[in-house]
């Protein structure tokens, strides 16, 4: 353990807190690797404040191993001039304070031969912009070259921005899994753990076990803040975990508390977005505001179009620990700092001409994918479009409310795949029941609302929701009909191939094949080749009901045809598995369970689980036929 002592004097220096560190196993592990590595001379943790910068760093140093001469803690609150940083740190090493020499070159002189750690807590207010921060990092470069033996771990809400510096960016504590209460490693999670000691501290008789599902729906909207934790923890003596927890969704002003050994600046959570909020040029306030628009994160596109962000901006905003950069190239806001950022873009009054821009960008994105849905890239969409959901969410709930008919029709098929997809019927079914009704009450004849309720229908098919499945399937055709208009080209856009499909879920078969050919016929004048694939498939599946297995077979093979032309795997994978079943059918059980198992692989290439339960099932079916038990 190294030495908690001053390099020059040997008396105790490290910080003592009141209360005992808690979890951040990973970070420390890290910590103790850079500290320990010869190329790491000048190390930032980097993090807004309540984050548990200093904790972290003090505790880093007290494990850092043994070092000749010791660990040194330099609070640098206030300090704002390069004489005010060589002198802290003299005092702090305890240097003569008689000497006539300059700070600097005292300071050079003492630690010229020493072997340390300088622990400089709070660079931040050495980079504000009247604090000459170019002379600052000056400064530290001169004594690390002066003194090659001494090392600096330094604790900022920014980046340096110097030569040889090593970011290291403090987030949370780790937080439980969504639906993790009561499993052994729930309260293992540094997040809990804090929470649940600070609760003790202030009802002795605070049972964790008793507020478990409040306690991590509370850790994961503060995403770990351990100040967020300690000031929600204070109201536990007269508010459920739940119930706090709903304040916090609601805005963080229920995260402060009048604890009087608090700073003044760490009694509320606000207070401290304040202050890095109040640093900002207006040009970065002006796009920080602005992305608070975006749910689970952002790529560079989006942020330049719905908030003018540069890459140039984001990475000042990224040195100033106010968005972090994700796998893949993504960037996100903590949940607090958007709520914060959010009450900012309303005080401006630009809440609502960003939430448009946001919108519309979403719309646009999603049609972007159309083409690619339809020819081939659907592995790529199932992969890439998901990480955009909670955007894409949140823009569809500002087109329906706006009843953005144009921009609803453009993101409309590329979002019904979404859901479908993902096996998301509930969530697809009542999407587009909300679009359906705020189009009709604008434009009750109008291709758009044609498509929604289109799409509608298939969702409450899923649901087993018929009758609402067949009022919206009806509707979708009325309107074509009134306005004159073929059903839009491509798979599952054509509202009688939709009641053909629910003719045979309700075993109305002959009604089923009526519907199915009348599809079929229209979709081939047409040369619409999804749609007609899609008639195929309630051909064959009317067939298959009835037991005429070779017309079924003749039908599938006809839609896995086009679906192959198409490359629309997801539909190949339904096809396959009516080409077992028909195997099934005709006793050639090892081929029905190579068409299965097929159908499988391509539904687990999409992620869709209900499309990999429906292949297992009928892969269990036909090994039970084969008495492969």
């Amino acid at each position: 353990m190294a030495k908690p002592a001053r390099p020059i004097d040997g008396r105790p220096n490290l910080p003592r807190p009141i209360t005992p560190f808690v979890g951040r196993e990973q970070e420390l592990a890290d910590l103790r690797r850079l500290l320990a590595d010869p190329a790491c001379r000048l190390l930032t943790l980097v993090g807004p404040g309540g984050f548990g910068k200093t904790r972290l760093a003090a505790q880093a140093a007290a494990e850092t191993a043994a070092l000749p001469d010791g660990v040194c803690f330099v609070e640098l609150q206030g300090v704002r001039t390069p004489d005010r940083l060589a002198q802290a740190i003299a005092d702090a090493l305890g240097l003569s304070a008689s000497s006539a020499a300059p700070p600097l070159d005292q300071l050079l002189d003492a630690l010229r031969d020493k072997t340390c750690l300088l622990v400089l807590d709070n660079f931040e207010s050495m980079l504000e912009p009247d604090a000459a921060p170019a002379a600052a990092a000056a400064l530290l470069g001169q004594l690390l070259e002066t003194a090659p033996g001494v090392k600096a771990l330094i604790t900022s809400r920014e980046a340096l921005n110097a030569f040889g510096e090593w970011r290291y960016p403090v987030g949370g504590l780790s937080v439980p899994a969504a639906g993790s209460a009561g499993d052994p490693a729930w309260e293992a999670c540094g997040a809990v753990r804090l929470f649940v000691q600070a609760a003790r501290r202030v009802r002795p008789d605070f049972s964790p076990a008793a507020e478990a599902a409040g306690i991590t729906r509370l850790c994961r909207l503060v995403e770990g803040m351990p100040l967020a934790l300690e000031l929600a923890a204070a109201w536990t003596k007269t508010l459920t975990c739940a119930a706090i927890a709903d304040e916090i969704a609601g805005g963080a002003g229920i995260l402060q508390a009048d604890l009087h050994n608090l700073p003044e600046g760490h009694r509320s959570v606000p207070a401290i977005f304040h202050q890095a909020w109040s640093r900002l040029p207006d040009e970065e306030q002006r796009v920080f505001r602005r992305l608070a628009v975006f749910r689970a994160g952002f790529e560079l596109p989006a942020a330049a179009e719905v908030a003018g962000a540069t890459l140039p901006m984001l990475g000042a905003l990224l040195d100033k620990a106010l968005i972090r950069r994700e796998a893949h190239g993504r960037y996100s806001l903590h949940e607090l700092l958007r709520q914060y950022a959010e009450t900012r873009l309303e005080t401006a009054g630009e809440a609502e001409a960003a939430a448009a821009r946001h919108a519309t960008y979403y719309a646009n994105f999603l049609h972007s994918w159309q083409e690619a849905l339809q020819g081939g890239q659907q592995a790529a969409a199932a992969r890439l479009i998901p990480a955009e959901l909670e955007n894409i969410r949140a823009a569809w709930a500002w087109l329906v409310e706006h009843a953005a008919a144009d921009a609803i029709q453009r993101a409309a098929y590329t979002l019904h795949y979404v859901f479908q997809f993902q096996s998301r019927y509930r969530e697809g079914a009542e999407a587009f029941e909300q679009a359906a009704q705020s189009l009709a009450a604008r434009q009750p004849l109008s291709p758009g609302l044609a498509e929604v309720l289109v799409y509608q229908g298939w969702f409450c098919l899923r649901l087993g929701q018929f009758q609402k499945a067949r009022a919206a399937l009806d509707q979708s055709q009325s309107i074509l009909q009134a306005l004159g208009l073929p059903a839009p080209a491509g798979a599952s856009r054509d509202p009688v191939v939709g009641l053909g499909a629910l003719a045979n879920t309700l075993g109305d078969y002959a009604e089923a094949e009526r519907l199915g050919e009348a599809a079929r016929q229209t979709h081939t004048a047409n040369q619409d080749p999804g749609n007609l694939m899609d008639a195929y498939y309630v051909l064959a599946n009317a067939a298959l009901a009835q037991g005429d297995y070779e017309a079924a077979g003749r039908h599938a093979h006809q839609a896995y045809a086009l679906a192959e032309a198409l490359h629309d795997r997801w539909m190949m994978a339904y096809i396959l598995n009516d080409l077992g079943r028909v195997a099934c059918g005709l006793g050639d059980y090892p081929l029905a369970r190579q068409r299965f198992q097929a159908s499988y692989d391509l539904r687990e290439a999409l992620s869709d689980p209900e499309g990999m339960a429906m292949a297992l099932t009928h892969l269990g079916r036909a090994a039970r036929l084969e008495h492969d038990y």
